[in-house]
C-alpha cells in the first residue's frame, strides 16, 4: 500500500515515518512550502499566553523569538508535539479544531487575559473572535505564508500516470483544494477514480471531493493525526502492517 503525502516539510517526512510504522509506504511530494517573514519581531506586549493553531506556527514563532516562559496552548497533538520539542511550556491542547482550542483557553485563562496567536497568512477559523466573545483579548500576528506551486509537481504527475499510488492523504482544506485544482489543470483528475482518499476532517473531505471522484473516501473520526493513522491502519492489507 502506497499513499501520496503532500504536507509541507518537516511534517511530510514525519508522517511518512508514522505510515512506515503501520506497513504503509509514502510518496512524499509537498504541495506547500513555508515562507517565514524574518522581518517580524513578535509583539508580545501585555500577552499572558501563546496560542499555536499549527505546528508551523510554533516553528515560525520559535525562529523569530526567544521567549519560552509564557504558557502555550495548541490546537492539537501535532502542534503540541512541535511546541514541546521547541522548548515551550505546554499548558493545554485542543482536540484538533480552533473551536476546541478556544474552549481550552477560555477555561484556563481569566477574563481580561491577552493571548498572542502566531498565525499564517491563511487561517481556518477565527480564534480571536471566539476568544473575544468570552472576554479574552487575542492578538493575531501573521508570521509566515504557505507558498503553493502553479502546476502539478512532476513527481505526482508521473505517479498518477503510472498508477504508482493507492491513495492520497490530506490534512487541510487548502492542501486538498490545491491538489484538486492542480490535478484538474493537468488533465489527470480521472486518475483519482482509482485512488482512496484519506481525510482529516469533513472540511478536508469537502475540499477534496469538490470536482473529482475518488474510489473510496475514508475520514478520521476526529481531526487528529492519530485518528487518521488509525483510519489508514484499518485499510492496510493483512500481513502488511508493522
Amino acid at each position: 500500500m502506497r499513499l501520496l503525502v503532500t504536507r509541507p516539510q518537516p511534517d511530510a517526512d514525519r508522517f511518512a515515518a508514522a505510515l512506515a510504522g503501520i506497513g504503509v509506504d509514502a510518496l512524499v511530494a509537498p504541495l506547500m512550502f513555508i515562507d517565514l517573514d524574518r522581518t517580524i519581531d513578535p509583539d508580545l506586549s501585555g500577552c499572558t499566553a501563546l496560542a499555536f493553531t499549527s505546528a508551523n506556527g510554533a516553528r515560525a514563532f520559535a525562529q523569530l523569538s526567544n521567549i519560552r516562559d509564557l504558557p502555550v496552548y495548541t490546537v492539537g497533538s501535532g502542534s503540541a508535539r512541535a511546541a514541546t520539542e521547541l522548548g515551550f511550556f505546554l499548558a493545554g491542547t485542543g482536540a484538533g479544531t480552533v473551536e476546541s482550542l478556544a474552549a481550552v483557553l477560555s477555561g484556563a485563562e481569566k477574563t481580561g487575559a491577552r493571548i498572542y496567536h502566531a498565525a499564517g497568512a491563511d487561517i481556518a477559523g477565527d480564534l480571536a473572535a471566539l476568544l473575544e466573545a468570552e472576554g479574552i483579548a487575542c492578538r493575531r500576528q501573521v508570521l509566515y505564508k504557505a507558498q503553493i506551486p502553479d502546476i502539478l509537481p512532476e513527481k505526482i504527475s508521473l505517479a498518477l500516470s503510472a498508477g504508482d499510488v493507492d491513495g492520497a492523504v490530506f490534512f487541510s482544506p487548502r492542501s486538498a483544494g490545491t491538489f484538486v485544482r492542480l490535478v484538474t489543470n493537468a488533465g489527470q483528475a480521472s486518475a483519482c477514480a482509482g485512488l482512496d482518499l484519506y481525510s482529516l476532517s469533513p472540511a478536508v473531505t469537502e475540499a477534496a471531493c469538490g470536482t473529482i471522484a475518488w474510489r473510496r473516501v475514508r475520514e478520521a473520526r476526529t481531526p487528529m493525526q492519530e485518528a487518521l493513522i488509525n483510519t489508514i491502519r484499518a485499510e492496510v492489507p493483512a500481513g502488511n502492517a508493522g
